[in-house]
């Protein structure tokens, strides 16, 4: 059973093919996906959709959203019916004034309390911001559930400071990529049970140098185990076990 931790299938790009597009992941193993969706307008939609189709679903205001996030926006996650939140989090590139990453940081705080309250694992996202995410993390809590830091991209230091704080690991496409440095050592050197396997579909660059789908899992799996020099049926049975509730971070067990 593969699990695709973090996907957009609510996006455009599948609109011409979504259903096609979920049978070949499912042709292909995957068992079970989370679509993390980042529009506070779509989000009941995205939620019925994801109900009618076995697709969990996590909704939050990404951090590229916070200059014009409302209050409103986050009060509305105290109410629906998601299976998480995310994703949240910070991202240097998009916040380029001291004022603007404070809009980011108070965005995720709030976010975070709510998934503290209602116990729904969360989705972090981090850009270039992974040490000042951490902190946020290890001064306010995560809720009981967990969370995961998808598309992993902090440095060793880092790593070891997020295994330490319960947090799973997301690797994606980039580990395909012999620059993805910091990807590649986290993807060998972590915990198997700490990692998740995730395909950002369909933003992240692909693998075959084409769309990514949820079914690309099935690879960036396979490349991990390569790196692991490990089986991977090894890499399938032992991974997204962090740090003690099998997938705790998705809200269900297995």
């Amino acid at each position: 059973m593969w699990i695709d931790t973090h996907n957009h299938l609510d996006d455009p790009a599948f609109d011409p093919d979504r259903d096609a597009v979920l049978a070949r992941a499912r042709a292909a193993g995957v068992a079970r996906f989370v679509l993390c969706a980042t529009a506070p307008e779509t989000w009941a939609t995205r939620v019925a959709w994801g109900r009618a189709n076995g697709v969990q679903v996590h909704c939050g205001v990404h951090p590229w959203d916070a200059d014009h996030a409302s209050d409103a926006s986050a009060e509305a996650l105290t109410r629906l019916d998601v299976d998480g939140i995310g994703e949240i989090g910070l991202d240097a590139l998009h916040a380029k004034t001291p004022e603007a990453r404070a809009r980011q940081r108070d965005l995720l705080r709030a976010q975070l309390a709510i998934a503290r309250d209602r116990d729904l694992p969360v989705t972090f996202h981090a850009v270039r911001s992974v040490p000042e995410l951490l902190h946020v993390v290890r001064r306010d809590g995560l809720p009981r559930r967990g969370g995961l830091l998808h598309d992993w991209s902090g440095s060793p230091a880092s790593l070891t400071e997020a295994l330490a704080l319960g947090l799973g690991i997301g690797i994606g496409p980039q580990v395909g990529h012999d620059r993805a440095r910091n990807v590649r050592h986290a993807a060998a050197t972590a915990p198997l049970g700490a990692l998740a396997f995730e395909t950002d579909a369909p933003r992240l660059r692909g693998l075959h140098g084409r769309r990514t789908e949820p079914a690309d899992v099935v690879q960036v799996a396979k490349l991990v185990a390569a790196l692991r020099g490990l089986p991977v049926r090894t890499v399938a049975e032992g991974s997204g076990r962090w740090p003690d509730q099998p997938f705790a971070f998705l809200g269900t067990n297995p």
